[in-house]
């Protein structure tokens, strides 16, 4: 944008090659853009179900929080002190604009300068954009954004740009220099005493950006005599401030909150062992209302079934239930969930469920005293959370011999409400009529036996007492496939997104692996990319090469 701008790159043929430059990028990244498209696609963002997650949007006052540091949340860091929190439209990590205020003095004095140059006046306009986008207006971003405020990253690089051009102009106007810097001094004067009047930021916060403006302002006068000393120190003035302000606040998650986060993931890998002690692959857990740091489970390999709101599959968000409010940590809250007459969780393999100690008061916490259905674990002294076994949850895998035939509202209904009206042990819900399933003799339900259990491929060794539905705990996805003795088997999806194939009588071989098409189509055309980008550089480097061996010699006469 900033070469089309300033008419650099006006041929065509320099313009194609820029649009080629692009495509061959996206191109390199095929191999991971294309599947996770394809995830995105059915995930509850791209079914639109994401509207109670918090969406930041930089609002009035937040404003504030570009001229003065702290004018929306507390510092813990040793230059500017400790100052209460104080959040308005949106955190500090969210609205983190502030660009210091040597370089809003300079853009506010050199203002004039800038406009008048065709560089200047590019990023002054993406400073613009960027504030109109951190709106968050919908006809602006659209729904799609996560954080409209984080639009400020580009407001931070281009008032630093057009600091930049605009110190060096006030340099070329040296006789119109100090009265200018006085402008700048007082424009931002005024800022602040604008925010302090609103009461916006905690006065330790003020009280240091106004003896950081006088600094700046005595040492601005100081340029008249000694230029090149005063721009010095205020360059080390703009230093210390952006260094105060980044050691000062807290961006992201804190190191408590972390560990915080960090002892309830530990919490469930413990409590899962002390509940499945020798299974093959460890049942599910999940933690109601809500777990601090859910993303982390799957580095620690503890299997959880609730994690990054935005991107969970839509199946699972489904069977999950309704949720009330912001589900962008996983926030579980539906009190029918461990219901008796839900199965939800049964299917999904949730073996263990934790509710906080200190909250007996939670929408279906009652039901977890059903001992017929759930067992309480013994919790150490001081322990947060407390956990209960589900007695009903679903192996891996297992035979069924019927099949009942069920339209999407039916299905959800039955696994989440449908009690006694649905037995997961021995029947399926399908979608259209599954042939040749046979009856299990009396007193036989068959075996399944896990061989291997990975996140992309199952091996299962199976013995049917005759034509039977083989059903797992695992959610359908594209790109899944199965092999029965090494022959191909269509897959079924049952039960409202669970991948389920019909095995003949007898023993056999079953394997299960994901390997999607997006994928190997991805990684196709990346690596075509690749050889493209090696064959330029190699033209390049022959052009090169070729241009240095046609130089003239210097004749003998020279």
């Amino acid at each position: 944008l900033y070469a089309l701008w300033l008419g650099r790159i006006r041929p065509p043929a320099r313009l194609a090659a820029v649009g080629a430059g692009l495509a061959l990028g996206c191109a390199l990244a095929a191999g991971a853009l294309l599947p996770i498209a394809q995830f995105v696609t059915r995930s509850t963002r791209g079914i639109g179900a994401t509207g109670g997650l918090a969406n930041p949007t930089l609002d009035e006052n937040a404003l504030a929080g570009l001229v003065t540091p702290f004018a929306l949340g507390g510092s813990t860091g040793p230059l500017y002190g400790e100052l209460l929190p104080r959040v308005t439209g949106c955190s500090l990590t969210e609205c983190g604009g502030y660009a210091g205020l040597v370089t809003w003095v300079v853009v506010l004095c050199a203002l004039p300068l800038v406009a008048r140059d065709q560089r200047g006046r590019f990023w002054l306009a993406l400073a613009a954009v960027s504030l109109l986008l951190a709106s968050g207006r919908p006809d602006l971003t659209g729904s799609g954004v996560r954080a409209a405020s984080r639009f400020l990253l580009w407001w931070n690089l281009a008032l630093a740009a057009a600091a930049g051009f605009g110190w060096r102009a006030l340099d070329a106007s040296r006789g119109e220099r100090p009265r200018r810097w006085w402008i700048g001094v007082a424009l931002l004067a005024l800022a602040l005493a604008a925010v302090a009047a609103r009461g916006l930021a905690p006065q330790r916060a003020l009280a240091g950006s106004a003896v950081l403006l006088a600094a700046i302002a005595v040492l601005l006068l100081a340029t008249r005599r000694r230029p090149r000393v005063a721009a010095i120190a205020v360059v080390v003035l703009a230093v210390l401030d952006m260094t105060g302000f980044a050691t000062s606040a807290t961006f992201g998650v804190t190191e408590a909150a972390h560990r915080a986060g960090s002892s309830g993931i530990d919490a469930i890998g413990a409590a899962l062992r002390q509940a499945a002690p020798n299974a093959d692959a460890r049942p599910r857990a999940v933690v109601a209302p809500v777990l601090a740091a859910p993303n982390r489970a799957a580095l620690a390999q503890v299997p959880i079934v609730q994690g990054y709101g935005p991107l969970v599959p839509a199946t699972l968000a489904a069977l999950l239930g309704p949720q009330r409010g912001a589900n962008e940590i996983g926030l579980v809250d539906a009190a029918t969930l461990t219901d008796p007459a839900s199965h939800a969780l049964d299917l999904l393999r949730v073996g263990l469920v934790g509710v906080p100690a200190s909250r007996p008061d939670l929408p279906g916490r009652a039901a977890l005293d059903d001992t017929g259905r759930w067992r309480a674990l013994d919790a150490p002294a001081g322990a947060t959370l407390r956990f209960f076994v589900n007695g009903r949850a679903r192996p891996v895998a297992w035979l069924v011999d019927r099949a009942r035939v069920a339209d999407d509202a039916e299905t959800l209904r039955l696994v989440t409400a449908g009690g006694d009206a649905f037995d997961p042990a021995r029947e399926a819900l399908v979608r259209a009529p599954v042939a040749g399933l046979t009856p299990f003799p009396p007193g036989t339900a068959g075996s399944v036996t896990l061989g291997r259990y990975d996140e992309d491929e199952l091996l299962l060794h199976v013995s049917a007492p005759a034509q039977a539905l083989l059903v797992t705990s695992e959610l359908s996805f594209p790109g899944w496939s199965a092999e029965v003795d090494g022959r191909p088997a269509p897959l079924l999806d049952v039960n409202g997104g669970f991948r389920a194939l019909v095995v003949p009588a007898g023993r056999h071989l079953v394997q299960l692996a994901y390997r999607p098409l997006a994928g190997r189509i991805g990684l196709a055309i990346s690596a075509l990319a690749l050889l493209v980008l090696a064959w330029c550089a190699a033209s390049s480097l022959r052009g090169r090469r070729g241009a240095a061996g046609r130089t003239p010699a210097p004749s003998r006469g020279s």
